[in-house]
């Protein structure tokens, strides 16, 4: 196969549909695998040949099941989401069935969010009195902010886009909150 070209550029110009190839390109990437090419070619090497075929042959194989893999993993999840989907369908609460278009029986019950609040303020949730003073002499937007992270379990970002603030301020006015508490219990 190789015996007609003297180096190596010959051969690719020669077989630009087989070095268009992606999973050559991809082999070939490897300098060490056209460094093989190159020997078997200019040297007539039938070693360098052979080991450039077994490279081939592991890598081939090795693209085969990581593509494999891929397909499988693939249509797994889609299948797992088609039978999540089927089982959510028949196994519905009753509440959450539909009554009409667009309502179902839940929304019929108009519930305030705050009537499920266990606690009305951070302070509810601490007995050290300490504690309670330190956060009672912060300013009103760090109690919030210590509140909505803690309590509600907002995220930064969330506590963010509520006082249309950017995430590093927030994060700024928790950490300076956190420092207060810690020096005025003396820690």
């Amino acid at each position: 196969m190789y015996d007609r070209f003297d180096v190596v550029e010959e051969f690719v110009e020669y077989n630009p549909r087989l070095f268009e190839q992606p999973i050559i390109k991809s082999f070939f990437q490897d300098q060490y695998n056209f460094d093989l090419l190159k020997k078997t070619i200019e040297n007539n090497d039938e070693n360098s040949n052979e080991e450039l075929n077994q490279r081939f042959i592991k890598f081939y194989m090795r693209f085969r099941l990581i593509s494999y893999i891929s397909v499988l993993s693939q249509r797994y999840t889609n299948y797992y989401d088609q039978k999540f989907k089927k089982h959510n369908e028949q196994n519905r609460l009753i509440l959450d069935k539909p009554t009409s278009e667009d309502t179902s029986v839940i929304d019929l019950f108009p519930a305030k969010k705050e009537s499920y609040r266990l606690y009305h303020g951070i302070t509810d949730m601490i007995s050290d009195e300490r504690i309670i003073n330190a956060i009672n002499d912060l300013p009103k937007k760090k109690q919030d902010i210590l509140e909505l992270n803690y309590i509600n379990q907002f995220s930064i970002k969330e506590i963010a886009e509520q006082y249309k603030d950017s995430p590093q301020n927030i994060s700024k006015h928790k950490q300076e909150a956190i420092k207060k508490i810690k020096r005025r219990l003396g820690l």
